[in-house]
């Protein structure tokens, strides 16, 4: 967890093992890198997300920069994502 420079909390994610490499030093020397699975993702820490009024910081660089997301807005946007994706190359599924 991390926190907004207004102070709400976020849930930090990163779409690469790079991108989070960056950030494993100084405050956050002693956390380590995750990943997780799609499915418990959407079916986990979504709801958590959704549940805390907690925000998802996505791709947070060491300069602050990130993309900052409800769980809610996340979940329409996957789910369009994954239908679109259905529609385009329905043998993926």
């Amino acid at each position: 967890m991390c926190a907004t420079p207004t102070g709400q909390q976020a849930f930090a994610v990163w779409q690469s093992r790079s991108l989070t490499q960056l950030l494993i030093k100084d405050n956050w020397a002693r956390y380590s890198i995750q990943e997780i699975d799609l499915v418990a993702f959407i079916e986990q820490v979504i709801p958590f997300i959704i549940e805390n009024n907690t925000l998802l910081s996505v791709n947070l660089t060491p300069e602050g920069q990130n993309i900052l997301v409800s769980g809610s807005k996340f979940l329409i946007d996957m789910k369009k994502a994954l239908y679109a994706l259905y529609l385009e190359q329905p043998a993926l599924f």
